[in-house]
């Protein structure tokens, strides 16, 4: 397909069409004149599609991604509560990718929402933030309040964004110079055990997770 092609085709109202033109565009080196029209994509109410342009984007522009990071941000962290979760995988993987601001954008929604289920989403994309080594102290004393919360699914996802950013982790996202994690594990193993014992979430991590503080 020519450039134009691709062009028509994303800008269709064909959604099976745009499918097709992002499979196209995929194979091909990056084109900076069909950017916007990916971007515009974003806004489709297909997941497919939303997925399909989050790709495109990370692949093909995350030089544009950086430069437009503001703009972009509201648009990816309205994503982070898509329906489907590969589409909410992306945006996470592209808030990263727009650079250290993300973390202040995520922390921004996750203390100014009244919505848990953002919340939620906004935890889970803070936890897999690439910049969080810059902001050590703001993003673990950010998720440790999420592990009082009086909503199960924001404790359990605050657990395992500051589980898997510890050093108890294999991942070595943040070091104990870092953060000094001593209180946060007291808190996890008391967190991990509440939720065990209420039933209210999948029982695997948390029954993983209180081995590792209780063998720690």
């Amino acid at each position: 397909m020519t450039v134009q092609e691709i062009l028509l085709h994303l800008k269709s109202s064909d959604t099976e069409e745009k499918l097709h033109a992002f499979e196209e565009l995929y194979q091909l080196a990056a084109m900076p004149e069909l950017y916007e029209a990916v971007v515009e994509n974003l806004a489709s109410m297909d997941d497919r599609v939303q997925f399909a342009s989050l790709s495109i984007i990370i692949k093909k522009f995350p030089t544009q991604l950086q430069r437009d990071a503001k703009k972009l941000t509201p648009l990816l962290l309205h994503l982070l509560v898509a329906s489907s979760s590969p589409v909410t995988d992306r945006a996470i993987w592209a808030l990263t990718i727009t650079g250290e601001n993300s973390i202040h954008a995520l922390i921004r929604s996750l203390t100014t929402t009244n919505d848990d289920l953002y919340k939620e989403g906004c935890i889970w994309a803070l936890g897999r933030n690439g910049h969080i080594r810059q902001h050590p102290t703001l993003v673990v004393d950010t998720l440790r309040a999420f592990l009082h919360s009086t909503n199960p699914r924001l404790q359990y996802a605050a657990l395992i964004a500051l589980m898997d950013m510890s050093p108890l982790r294999p991942f070595k996202r943040l070091s104990a110079t870092d953060y000094n994690f001593t209180v946060v594990y007291d808190e996890e193993e008391v967190i991990a055990q509440s939720l065990l014992r209420r039933q209210v979430v999948d029982a695997h991590w948390p029954k993983l997770y209180l081995e590792l503080l209780r063998n720690r």
